[in-house]
């Protein structure tokens, strides 16, 4: 994805990944950069979103309404988790 962009998105992108409680000890990979909330997965967000330049496009992946509201404030666009191709699974 982030070699690739999204509609509407050029590649390259950065893609960040909040993560909150147990899932906290995950690492980053490839080309996604994890941050561990110390609290509210939701207020993590808002707040590397406000600490960004307006002059950078940001995107939030949610389908929270409040949350999306919150980042709307600092100048973000909000998208579904739909917009998000999905990757055929290869299990088997």
């Amino acid at each position: 994805m982030a070699g690739a962009g999204l509609p509407g998105l050029p590649a390259p992108l950065e893609v960040v990944l909040v993560v909150e409680g147990e899932a906290r000890g995950l690492d980053s990979i490839d080309a996604v950069r994890v941050v561990a909330a110390a609290g509210s997965g939701d207020d993590a967000i808002v707040e590397l979103v406000r600490g960004e330049s307006r002059a950078r496009q940001l995107v939030v992946v949610t389908a929270d309404r409040g949350l999306a509201e919150r980042v709307r404030r600092y100048g973000a666009e909000v998208l579904g988790p739909r917009s998000i191709p999905r990757r055929e699974s290869r299990a088997g």
